[in-house]
């Protein structure tokens, strides 16, 4: 019972996170850029970020800026990359959530839970297969949900949601991006969370 009420709570806060993480402040639907192939190290930070909220640390992409008009830490590919101005581009956010009672053995659960649930909240929702890229983190449960969905029921959009379960706490990174151009992204995306790291 306690990890339903916890997946409700969490999806719900997520559903809201992922739509303002896509669309942040702007109705603007522009291109996005795409990565292209090159060495993870080409595409990534040297140093890493540690995000004082969630206290997730990660290699940023290169030349990524902070993302605006969200609660989450977010970041996503800057302005001179995009072809209009403010238009949407890809992106990461980083999230911790409490869930008294929640043990990494918990994340097979929680990631099948999460399908489900995304499958009712999100129109056009459709699992995506996966490079099955995750961060290496001893003692925790990690998980990995790729899919794509519509926004509007208009805007193809694709994503893959890291799922980091420790005791009682939950952490998320979150990628996104056009579907149309999320293969060109994926590289990048890829390189970033082979960098995480959690407390």
């Amino acid at each position: 019972m306690r990890q339903t009420v916890f997946l409700m709570i969490v999806v719900s806060g997520l559903a809201s996170t992922v739509t303002a993480s896509m669309l942040g402040g702007s109705r603007s639907f522009a291109a996005e850029p795409t990565t292209s192939a090159a060495k993870d190290g080409d595409l990534i930070q040297e140093n890493a970020f540690k995000d004082p909220k969630s206290g997730i640390e990660l290699h940023l992409p290169k030349g990524w800026v902070r993302k605006k008009g969200i609660d989450d830490t977010g970041f996503e590919a800057p302005a001179k990359d995009r072809i209009k101005a403010g238009g949407l581009a890809p992106n990461i956010v980083l999230k911790k959530d409490a869930a008294p009672g929640i043990k990494p053995s918990d994340v097979d659960a929680i990631i099948d839970g999460k399908r489900k649930q995304y499958a009712k909240l999100f129109s056009g929702y459709k699992d995506e297969a996966s490079d099955s890229s995750l961060p290496n983190i001893p003692g925790k449960g990690v998980g990995r949900i790729d899919f794509s969905f519509m926004v509007s029921d208009v805007l193809p959009m694709r994503a893959s949601q890291i799922w980091i379960v420790d005791k009682d706490q939950v952490y998320t990174i979150t990628c996104m991006s056009l579907a149309e151009t999320y293969v060109g992204n994926a590289k990048i995306f890829g390189a970033v969370v082979k960098t995480v790291a959690v407390p």
